[in-house]
């Protein structure tokens, strides 16, 4: 073969793969895939109050303070889609979260104490309206006298 058709037959190859490379303006690259839902039931709330806590007696010769309140979460739950809620106590002296160490937590739904699992408070018997809990924090630290600790109680509601 000449040196003249092995060029013309380069040149012919190097358009085909530049073409095959490119799109053109009414070429379609994308496309749009839609859908619905119908939401079955409808939402659940969680609303809590504040906490007031009671101090406990100072006892002689004890090492710690009991102060007991309540926490209330109301539930709206039209469509019966939770029966579980998980509370989650925390207790900061400022913005510093108390060591385990030096509280504990307690807490029960009427007299019954809630399943504990690590710092997690179990409540099986979630009802729509309004659940109260008893939270009795003990300071076993003497260091924490005098100083103002806020307890926090998140509560969060499921479906088991």
């Amino acid at each position: 073969m000449k040196k003249s058709t092995l060029l013309s037959l380069a040149t012919a190859g190097a358009i085909v793969l530049t073409s095959a490379g490119t799109y053109a303006v009414w070429d379609t690259l994308s496309g749009t895939s839609t859908g619905q839902i119908t939401v079955a039931n409808s939402s659940v709330t969680v609303a809590a109050t504040n906490m007031t806590f009671v101090e406990g007696t100072d006892t002689i010769g004890e090492d710690s303070i009991a102060y007991t309140g309540t926490a209330k979460f109301e539930v709206t739950d039209a469509g019966n889609n939770v029966d579980t809620m998980t509370l989650v106590p925390t207790v900061k002296n400022g913005e510093n979260i108390v060591d385990a160490a030096d509280v504990d937590v307690t807490i029960k739904k009427g007299e019954v104490a809630l399943t504990k699992t690590d710092a997690n408070y179990t409540d099986t018997t979630l009802t729509s309206g309004d659940n109260e809990y008893t939270v009795e924090v003990t300071v076993k630290n003497k260091a924490l006298a005098g100083n103002t600790l806020d307890v926090e109680v998140t509560g969060t509601a499921s479906h088991s």
